[in-house]
This record gives C-alpha cells, structure tokens and sequence, in this order.
C-alpha cells in the first residue's frame, strides 16, 4: 500500500488523489495534503490565516475567561459566538482530514482531534444554550 508523500499515512492505490511527477504516481490522503504538495506556498499562506484568526479570537477568549466574573449573564454567549469561527475555521483541516481518513476507513490524528474538540465545543455550547438544572453554574 502506498503512503501519502507529505503526511506519511497509508493510502489505497484505488483513491482519486493522486498525482503523476516525472512519471512517478503520488498517492495522498486527503486533498489538503494533495494541495501542500502541489502548490506549498499557497497551503502556507492558507495555514497563516487560519493562525492569525485562531489567535486574534482565542487571546480574547481566554483574557474574558480569566479577567471577568462569571456571574454576567451574556458572557458565556459572547465566548461561545468568539469560539465559533476559531473551532469550524481554525479547525477545519482537522474535519477535513478526518473526513478523508473515514472515507478510506482508517483512523488518524486528524480523527482524535476533531473528535475531542467538537464533544468539548458540543457540550459547552449545550450547557451554555440549554442551562440544564442538573448543571450547577460555575462560581
């Protein structure tokens, strides 16, 4: 079975991503990875976005998190509408390559990744929205 050139992962030979170089056929697992091989400086600059927006929301997050007090009622809205764009955007390569990894029926990072941090968002964003009574609030 060959593996994907930039990440290392197992691919089948029967997959859609490939590529011919030189007269040799590259695999890949995902599209992203397919991308980054292709054209580097474009996955690179696509990369610095998606940084510089994770940072720009999660600074403020964490700053209202630690520097106010929990008792203000639209506080944890405001965190949830800044965590937004940081989980589906700054994330979405994690989704993504767990997408393709189902796809071709195995596992990898990108998986475990996605997985733990949509239950965290899943679950704050429920006991943010739903309040249920079995969950006291925070002090």
């Amino acid at each position: 079975m060959p593996t994907d050139p930039v990440c290392g992962m197992f691919v089948p030979e029967d997959t859609d991503l490939k590529s011919v170089v030189d007269g040799q056929t590259y695999y890949f697992c995902s599209k992203t990875c397919q991308q980054k091989y292709s054209s580097p400086e474009t996955e690179d600059r696509r990369l610095k976005r998606r940084l510089i927006v994770g940072w720009s929301l999660s600074i403020p997050v964490i700053v209202i998190t630690y520097g106010f007090s929990h008792s203000i009622f639209y506080l944890n809205y405001v965190l949830l509408i800044l965590t937004l764009p940081v989980q589906f955007y700054s994330g979405y390569g994690f989704y993504e390559g767990s997408y393709h990894a189902l796809k071709s029926r195995s596992a990898n990072m990108d998986l475990l990744v996605s997985l733990g941090t949509l239950t965290a968002f899943v679950f704050s964003a429920y006991v943010t929205i739903a309040r249920p009574s079995s969950i006291p609030p925070s002090s």
